[in-house]
């Protein structure tokens, strides 16, 4: 599954304007904590895809604002 940092900072409940590596781990263990399947048998597929948009989250924040903006450079 591939999601945008947009779709990953929505599902881990951060606004986007606060991608800060602390705020995306406090937001990560907050969902963890609730959809853990050790905590919440129906929360198995739910994990899934907060672990896949905390891993896409981690993978933004570990850019420059030169890579970030790769695109936008080719394209001027």
């Amino acid at each position: 599954m591939k999601l945008s940092i947009k779709e990953a900072l929505s599902i881990l409940g951060v606004e986007s304007g606060a991608v800060n590596p602390e705020i995306i781990k406090q937001a990560y263990r907050q969902a963890a904590k609730k959809y853990h399947p050790d905590r919440n048998p129906a929360g198995a597929e739910m994990m899934k895809l907060i672990n896949t948009a905390y891993e896409v989250a981690q993978n933004y924040e570990g850019q420059t604002e030169e890579t970030k903006n790769f695109g936008d450079a080719i394209n001027t």
